[in-house]
């Protein structure tokens, strides 16, 4: 008769356990028996474990529960990547609403609407913003000058204050019929103070020169 002695080594696939048991035997003189894979003696005796042995059970209970193992993580990792792409979903499908052509309740540009856009100054935005659209229509028989300040009204003086976009020049038709233009940029173009405006009869940086009542009409869309 012999002790056995059993030695568990996990896999190189990191799941599996590779169970060796050794058997010593207390004749004298006799070889040491073994069982499991690896180099041995060519004198050392095989034995073969049935499949009801102890340690047969146990690894199999060992490699099923790592399966299960195996199969929670799959499973949760499935979870996990389902609900990152839901989020990303819903995040893409909020985007492209956002700009998606079609009827909208807010989210849009503020408007700004002068019939007597001239020489005086108009506030458009007391703060910082961005323009985007501008629509400017000269009812004279002579072109006119559109300027955008980036201050507010109080702190624009026409003919003094550097204007941040323009002069824009809102073309005539050489009568009464006007005619005008419709400008729209989705970069827009960004005011770090405020947003004024005026209009002007002349083209050079200081002129103050006052169109007639009503005649540059001036839409402006800012955010």
């Amino acid at each position: 008769m012999g002790t056995l002695y059993d030695t568990g080594t996990l896999g190189p696939d990191g799941t599996s356990i590779q169970v060796t048991r050794t058997m010593l035997v207390n004749t004298a003189g006799a070889a040491l028996g073994t069982v499991g894979a690896g180099s041995v003696e060519a004198t050392t005796s095989r034995m073969t474990l049935a499949s009801d042995d102890p340690a047969v059970v146990q690894l199999i209970d060992i490699e099923t529960a790592l399966d299960a193992i195996k199969t929670a993580v799959e499973l949760l990792d499935n979870a996990v990547t389902g609900s990152l792409l839901a989020v990303q979903q819903a995040a893409l499908v909020s985007t492209v609403d956002q700009v998606a052509i079609g009827g909208r309740t807010s989210g849009g540009l503020t408007i700004f609407n002068s019939i007597d856009l001239d020489e005086s100054e108009e506030e458009i935005k007391g703060t910082a913003g961005t323009v985007y659209s501008i629509s400017a229509f000269n009812r004279t028989a002579a072109p006119l000058y559109l300027r955008f300040y980036n201050a507010t009204a109080a702190n624009t003086t026409v003919g003094t204050t550097a204007a941040l976009a323009g002069p824009f020049v809102v073309p005539a038709n050489a009568d009464s019929d006007g005619a005008g233009f419709i400008w729209n940029n989705e970069i827009g173009i960004a005011f770090s103070t405020a947003i004024s405006a005026a209009v002007t009869t002349g083209v050079a940086a200081n002129d103050t020169g006052a169109p007639g009542a009503n005649d540059c009409v001036v839409v402006v869309g800012y955010v």
